[in-house]
């Protein structure tokens, strides 16, 4: 688990001297290289010349995080864009993960080093798989933040915001009036639990409000506080929750955080072999397509931009 510790470090190497932040850079490096190679190891051991094992992808998840592994599978297919292999769902995946250049002191752009070398096809194969791994991380993390917030003895606070999904695209930042107008209510399946934390007494939502728009705690990771999010207040052990609207917050006295967290365990059980990154959205029992039919239908790759060309290793900067 010691890869997951080491932050995946977004900056190059002439910023990291800059700072006087080279060891950070210097850590993450060795780590995303030995990322990449585990990749690749977990592609070629769980290959059966048919199909990827459903699990293929689960040690690696655990051992390097949801965060760096997508990193190093989003850096290996932007380099190899013109790679007609990979399918549109993963480019389109690709785009919504940040990468950051890395060249050194010579220009030579380091991120070559951990771009991984599995065959395109089947790499696309694990890319799905270990996006249904970070889903399910994803979801855990949702859970145990939420078990936090609900069996707090203290009064707490907690903000929900949309999952940036196809299924959400249209719901953010829209007003509740919009949404009963489209026939819908909120569901806690779209949101992710973003921060919890202490409510102190007198703080209300307008406060709130000011407070994760202004003066937001260190440890918020989402967006400033905006319409279409959702609120959450546990005041002497009573849970309320409060869409975010137009003007004002808008009360949801039938969106259920308890219910939701029964049954996110079977969400997580469902459906373990439909990899698309979607959670509960089908059959364990659906029939895998066979990657080998895959590779012998697609076509040969035609570069269009620049080919992955392997340089000699080098040191650390």
């Amino acid at each position: 688990m010691e890869g997951e510790k080491i932050p995946v470090y977004m900056h190059s190497a002439a910023y990291a001297r800059e700072h006087g932040e080279l060891e950070q850079y210097r850590s993450s490096l060795r780590v995303n290289i030995a990322c990449k190679n585990a990749i690749e190891e977990a592609v070629r051991d769980n290959f059966d010349g048919m199909h990827l094992k459903e699990d293929a992808a689960k040690a690696v998840v655990q051992e390097y995080g949801a965060e760096r592994v997508a990193y190093i599978l989003a850096d290996t297919v932007r380099y190899k864009d013109w790679d007609r292999r990979f399918s549109r769902d993963t480019k389109s995946w690709v785009e919504s993960i940040p990468i950051v250049a890395a060249p050194d002191s010579t220009g030579m752009d380091r991120s070559e080093r951990y771009v991984v070398e599995s065959h395109p096809t089947v790499l696309n194969g694990f890319i799905s798989l270990a996006r249904k791994e970070f889903a399910r991380a994803k979801e855990e993390k949702n859970q145990e933040i939420l078990k936090s917030f609900l069996e707090s003895g203290k009064d707490s606070c907690a903000i929900l915001q949309l999952k940036q999904t196809e299924e959400t695209a249209q719901e953010c930042f829209m007003n509740y009036k919009w949404l009963r107008d489209h026939g819908k209510e909120p569901q806690m399946e779209h949101y992710d639990v973003v921060y919890t934390g202490r409510l102190y007494s007198g703080t209300g939502l307008e406060d709130l409000f000011v407070q994760f728009n202004l003066f937001r705690p260190d440890d918020f990771t989402g967006h400033s506080l905006s319409v279409s999010d959702i609120v959450a207040l546990k005041q002497d052990g009573v849970v309320s929750c409060y869409y975010v609207d137009s003007v004002g917050f808008c009360k949801l006295p039938d969106f259920h955080l308890e219910n939701y967290l029964k049954n996110a365990e079977m969400l997580l059980e469902d459906d373990l072999s439909m990899v698309d990154g979607i959670i509960n959205n089908g059959s364990k029992e659906k029939e895998r397509p066979s990657i080998l039919e895959k590779l012998k239908n697609m076509p040969e790759p035609v570069p269009t931009s620049r080919p992955a060309v392997r340089r000699e290793e080098r040191g650390l900067e």
